[in-house]
């Protein structure tokens, strides 16, 4: 898979999660935790409205935790990557959380309602958080490291790599926006601030 295709499939891999929030019946409180290693999928709503599901292909273990009216935590682990996967997803007070282990290891952790994290690795490691509203993604598409951290309403993290051993770190808050890859790196403040470091390309604002 090129590395637009995989692009397009962790576009398509947060939109199905967050249409699947959408449509996922809100319940009336602790945390609501989902774990799956078999070929199976677990789906469970939670007393406090907290929503869980883990997926796996049998080839590894998928983490799931909700806490938190209108929190949705996926995990989902596949060897579409070659290797054993791994992912753990951790929502709370309504955030939305979506990890991706397809070959790699991905944790995505979202805390606020409005917030939005999601993860995908098919080799290496993706880690994502976001919180109070803010919206942080992350791909790895070979055995390299990559980090988004996003605060604040409107702030954007995006960080990708695709090269081994790159290492690429995206940070915003306060409404700005970070965009790193391994060919380059955007920062805009919009009023906060905005972060890109790594091995490849790095930029900052204000």
């Amino acid at each position: 898979m090129n590395t637009q295709m995989r692009s397009l499939h962790a576009i398509a891999f947060v939109a199905i999660a967050i249409l699947l929030l959408l449509s996922s019946p809100a319940s009336a409180g602790k945390s609501t935790k989902c774990v799956e290693q078999g070929n199976n999928t677990v789906d469970i709503t939670g007393s406090d409205g907290g929503r869980c599901v883990a997926i796996s292909d049998g080839t590894g273990v998928a983490h799931s935790t909700a806490s938190g009216s209108g929190s949705y935590a996926e995990a989902t682990v596949s060897h579409e990557g070659g290797n054993q996967g791994k992912a753990n997803a951790v929502a709370k007070v309504g955030g939305t959380a979506v990890a991706g282990g397809d070959g790699g290891h991905a944790t995505a952790t979202s805390t606020g309602a409005n917030s939005v994290s999601s993860a995908q690795s098919f080799s290496g490691t993706a880690k994502s958080v976001s919180s109070s509203g803010g919206d942080a993604s992350t791909l790895t598409q070979a055995n390299c490291k990559a980090n988004s951290n996003a605060t604040g309403s409107g702030s954007f993290a995006y960080a990708e790599c695709a090269v081994a051993g790159a290492k690429t770190t995206a940070v915003a808050t306060g409404g700005g926006q970070a965009e790193g890859t391994d060919s380059g790196a955007t920062c805009t403040a919009n009023g906060g601030t905005a972060v890109v470091t790594g091995n490849a390309h790095t930029c900052h604002a204000p």
